[in-house]
């Protein structure tokens, strides 16, 4: 079993590079992540409020998946899984874990209101 990273210390939210076809810059991305853990950062996460509300679900599965694969297990990495319905967090949040997450980060819905349920 692997004993997730604590989640301490300086924790930035990755900035997400595209490419002129608006896709992942995963060269841009690599080369953030390395400057950061040079710089003694301890972890990484994407974040609501940042690039994430641009992306489909599959480019948020990718950029995950790609965020734990450049930080080598070097610092702690947790993914923003919040979204428009349960279900898709849900599916967000498990393949979080899948690809090696130590965390996630679920917001609630930000254009309907949850029920009192």
């Amino acid at each position: 079993m692997v004993v997730p990273k604590r989640l301490e210390g300086v924790l930035p939210i990755i900035q997400t590079p595209f490419l002129d076809d608006e896709s992942l810059d995963v060269e841009s991305l690599q080369r953030s992540i390395d400057w950061a853990v040079e710089l003694g950062v301890d972890g990484f996460g994407t974040g609501m409020v940042s690039d994430i509300l641009r992306l489909t679900i599959d480019e948020r599965r990718e950029l995950t998946e790609r965020l734990v694969e450049g930080v080598r297990g070097r610092a702690a990495v947790f993914a923003a899984v919040g979204a428009e319905s349960a279900r898709q967090a849900e599916a967000l949040a498990r393949q979080a874990e899948r690809v090696g997450c130590d965390a996630v980060m679920a917001a609630p819905p930000l254009s309907s209101r949850l029920s009192i349920d």
